[in-house]
């Protein structure tokens, strides 16, 4: 099963308990916006650097934190600023 049939089979479901109408966009490859107020959307963006693909092992982990940034800023563009980011390992 490919990411896309797994995204419709298993997170369009779940998607769809709730609120439907405050869901904007998503699920999808990476990205989701749900409305959580008038003229206010939250924009959910999530991808994966994975050491020894992406960068080396040995990589700085400031330099790593930093570089997994810029696309969030392409997506702030239209959408507004960024308020928080997430690092995990």
């Amino acid at each position: 099963m490919g990411e896309f049939e797994l995204i419709r089979r298993y997170f369009f479901p779940i998607a769809e308990v709730g609120n439907a109408s405050s869901v904007l966009l998503g699920p999808g490859d990476d990205c989701a916006i749900q409305r959580v107020g008038a003229g206010l959307d939250l924009v959910f963006s999530v991808d994966a650097l994975v050491g020894g693909v992406h960068f080396p092992h040995h990589y700085d982990p400031e330099k790593l934190g930093w570089r997994s940034l810029p696309w969030p800023r392409v997506i702030s563009q239209p959408w507004g600023p960024i308020r928080c980011a997430l690092l995990s390992r």
